[in-house]
């Protein structure tokens, strides 16, 4: 049981003292709630872009809270098998974007990644499969139950340049709405969207995993940066 404190949500124990502990602490529980979805996307008429998977990328970034936080450590997760398309009408406040990416396709803690949020690079493997393992599992985001997460924009205001995104997000049965402020450079026949913004677990409806009444705990607050390319062309990704 002790490997639960390598939880997508959590963060690794390295003094045997607390991870002895930890290998007694109860399961966290994850309350019934019924499973939101989000609405089928009504696309406008327009200039269609089918997102890049070999360049888009997406990741968070996790912190560790408390009194024990010095025990813990961060994590950065993310994934790069993006898919999606972005449809731009001749009135650009009417573009609306999907894109999904699988649970399963979730990486933890690439050596890049952690060098280049500025954090020790290599942690130990063993860590990184138990977080990728646990991470999907029923009580976190239930990659059987749930196997995908989803952003669809809900509205658009600010610049051309500059757009100020509300975004519906699906994850782990739960629907919520974020904001997204994004750069966009419109390019000949590619967009290169990308931006970066905090979110809250609380807010998407997941409750970040704690340990000793609340003495370590994953940080409410995640930082969030995504980048995207899209090329002009025909829907390719509703299929997948």
């Amino acid at each position: 049981m002790s490997r639960w404190i390598r939880l997508f949500w959590s963060v690794a124990l390295w003094p045997t003292l607390l991870l002895a502990l930890v290998s007694c602490a109860p399961l966290p529980q994850t309350p019934d709630k019924p499973a939101q979805t989000l609405p089928r996307m009504t696309w406008p008429t327009g200039d269609r872009y089918i997102i890049d998977r070999s360049r888009s990328e997406f990741r968070v970034e996790l912190t560790a809270e408390g009194p024990l936080a010095r025990f813990g450590h961060p994590h950065v997760i993310g994934t790069q098998t993006i898919t999606g398309q972005v449809v731009v009408p001749p009135r650009w406040q009417q573009t609306a974007f999907e894109i999904t990416f699988k649970v399963d396709d979730l990486v933890v803690d690439p050596p890049r990644w952690r060098a280049e949020a500025g954090l020790e690079p290599d942690i130990p493997q063993d860590d990184i499969d138990a977080t990728e393992t646990n991470m999907r599992s029923p009580a976190q985001l239930d990659a059987n139950a749930h196997p995908r997460v989803q952003l669809q924009s809900h509205a658009l205001t600010g610049t051309r340049h500059e757009p100020k995104i509300s975004v519906d997000v699906a994850i782990a049965g739960q629907v919520s709405q974020q904001a997204l402020p994004m750069k966009v450079h419109w390019g000949d026949g590619e967009l290169i969207i990308s931006g970066q913004t905090t979110w809250r677990l609380t807010e998407l409806g997941i409750e970040p995993f704690s340990v000793f009444g609340g003495g370590l705990r994953v940080g409410d607050e995640i930082r969030l940066s995504v980048r995207l390319y899209a090329v002009a062309g025909s829907d390719q990704s509703t299929s997948d």
